[in-house]
């Protein structure tokens, strides 16, 4: 499936940006700059793959899926009819999960804050 629209919400964006700097305060700059370029490469593996290929949290709707890049994890939608992804959520794995509702939610307020890097309008 090839995907038209691409978005990623802000808050994605600020999360990478506090990995970064989290591992460049802990382990040197050199660590920053990995940590950013690994979520980024993953972001692009997510546009230019296949959305169903990810991980299907249980008890999330069929078309929700995540993405481990260790330590982290991505949390996208995606909607086959108007072939569109949406990455709504980078969480760090030790962080307390989200119930579904939430991820639903999180989604929802992604749909009005976000930055169209693919497709559609921007």
């Amino acid at each position: 499936m090839r995907i038209r629209s691409y978005r990623v919400a802000l808050n994605v964006f600020d999360a990478i940006a506090e990995a970064a700097d989290f591992a460049a305060a802990r382990d040197g700059e050199a660590a920053g700059d990995r940590v950013q370029s690994n979520l980024f490469a993953a972001l692009d593996r997510i546009a230019n793959s296949d959305p169903t290929r990810g991980i299907a949290p249980t008890s999330f709707p069929q078309n929700y899926r995540r993405l481990k890049v260790k330590p982290y994890l991505f949390y996208y939608r995606f909607n086959l009819e108007n072939a569109d992804v949406l990455v709504y959520l980078l969480r760090h794995e030790r962080q307390r999960p989200y119930t579904p509702a939430t991820h639903r939610r999180k989604a929802a307020e992604a749909e009005k804050r976000n930055r169209q890097l693919r497709g559609g309008k921007e």
